[in-house]
């Protein structure tokens, strides 16, 4: 139905809102209103961060600090997803890794 298919890696709670419905309880709730820019606003922030990282990171840098952020990761996450988020070859993520 949706144009983005996420696939959970560990065992998730997941759910869904019309969003008609949605937007009406916003309107009818102001303080929850409020909440939904300021997650609006964290998501976009976290976007840029995120592109700025790949361009002015090395690929280094951007490991280590994905592994630092998120440790646990590291280990329940198969590599060729790490590497995608990181933006390269599974190839290329195992010759950094062997590098460290």
């Amino acid at each position: 139905k949706g144009e983005l298919h996420l696939q959970a890696l560990v065992d998730t709670t997941v759910y869904e809102f019309d969003k008609t419905n949605l937007y009406t309880f916003f309107k009818s709730h102001e303080k929850f209103e409020k909440l939904r820019f300021i997650q609006a606003e964290d998501a976009y922030l976290q976007m840029v961060r995120r592109l700025k990282k790949f361009q002015c990171m090395e690929l280094k840098e951007r490991y280590l600090e994905f592994v630092n952020e998120n440790p646990e990761l590291s280990n329940l996450v198969p590599q060729r997803h790490i590497a995608s988020y990181l933006g390269v070859t599974p190839q290329s993520l195992s010759r950094l890794k062997n590098d460290l």
